[in-house]
């Protein structure tokens, strides 16, 4: 029994300094992380736009209503391939067709269709912006009355998403670099990578009503437009 308990106490002897290294060893191999999320926004001139051009009619009767509007998109669509925009820009983006009510509700005629109205929509992507003013000043003297929406964008944005998503990745890098140096410590290598956000904030005009000018152009001038790109970086400290 006496040899059993001096044997214990040797291997206890002998373990305590090997389980000190060890969790020496953990301590001097631990990992250590900073997470940091890296931001960006770049500018550029858009070389793009969508024009949204509304036509309105309202007769008496569905068949009038119809061929007003019918005559009017024709004309639109005509004078814009005079101007040279190709017919694959040029596309019906909505129709709507709908009678219109007597909303008196104090005569005996009340909610009696009164008319009806045609709402047809075209949409002309230009590739060219100096043109907008043309087209627009051409649709009105078509016969259109509303401008839906004008969108400025980017033909091509890809290069531009690539340098902003480049752009965020920096800027998380310096962040990781000024919170490493307080702390005594610098930035080894990289964990992992996530993009978390990316987009191209376009510049929109609301709509806007149309009427017959007295020859002046209608001067549009679109503002840059905003690529921007959000990604979380973990790296390694050291």
């Amino acid at each position: 029994m006496k040899k059993i308990t001096f044997l214990m106490f040797i291997c206890t002897l002998l373990w305590l300094p090997l389980s000190t290294v060890q969790a020496e060893s953990v301590e001097n191999t631990a990992i250590h992380t900073i997470s940091v999320q890296g931001n960006s926004s770049l500018t550029a001139t858009p070389d793009q736009a969508d024009i949204s051009i509304g036509i309105t009619t309202t007769a008496a009767t569905a068949n009038i209503a119809a061929q007003e509007n019918a005559v009017i998109a024709n004309d639109i669509q005509t004078n814009l391939a005079a101007l040279g925009i190709a017919k694959d820009k040029i596309h019906t983006k909505n129709y709507t067709f709908y009678p219109t009510y007597n909303n008196n509700t104090t005569t005996d005629h009340a909610n009696e269709i009164t008319g009806y109205t045609a709402d047809n929509t075209v949409s002309v992507t230009l590739d060219d912006i100096a043109m907008l003013s043309n087209v627009i000043d051409s649709s009105i003297k078509s016969g259109a009355n509303k401008v839906n929406s004008i969108n400025f964008t980017m033909k091509n944005p890809k290069d531009m998403q690539q340098k902003a998503l480049q752009t965020a990745i920096k800027d998380a890098r310096e962040k990781a670099d000024s919170i490493a140096k307080a702390l005594g410590k610098h930035v080894t290598n990289v964990v992992s990578v996530s993009e978390n956000n990316s987009y191209i904030e376009s510049r929109n005009f609301a709509s806007f009503s149309l009427r017959k000018s007295d020859g002046l152009s209608t001067p549009i001038e679109p503002d840059e437009i905003h690529i921007n790109s959000t990604v979380q970086v973990q790296f390694i400290m050291d």
